[in-house]
């Protein structure tokens, strides 16, 4: 009588093993379903870090372009004003050669007798 209090009858065996197999079967759909909410999770999350590789893609893009635009410009900018430069340094040259050349003026005698009916002095 002891023994047979630990052995479970028959009908309560195919309970039991009904309520393991229906566990499984559940637990395989609620697997299911959550392998397939990770994959449209995976899928989703695929699109958007594509179209975040994209946008990166087209803003190097977009700043090699704005910087050869800018350095570009500068070199054009060189190429066509340089000879208005060279024209005011040959200006600016001729100028200082011009001042340097009016300094010796006072020594000349006329100049000196002009300065003085003009009462200027030195």
């Amino acid at each position: 009588m002891f023994e047979q209090s630990f052995i479970i009858p028959p009908k309560s065996d195919f309970l039991l093993i009904f309520y393991f197999v229906m566990m499984a079967f559940m637990e395989e759909i609620e697997t299911k379903e959550l392998l397939e909410k990770e994959l449209e999770l995976a899928k989703e999350n695929n699109k958007i870090l594509k179209r975040i590789q994209r946008g990166m893609r087209w803003g190097n893009f977009f700043s090699i372009v704005y910087w050869l635009f800018i350095l570009g410009t500068a070199v054009g900018a060189y190429y066509f004003i340089q000879p208005f430069i060279e024209s005011f340094g040959d200006t600016y040259g001729s100028i200082s050669k011009g001042v340097g050349g009016l300094q010796g003026v006072e020594q000349i005698p006329e100049v000196q007798s002009l300065l003085k009916i003009l009462n200027i002095s030195q």
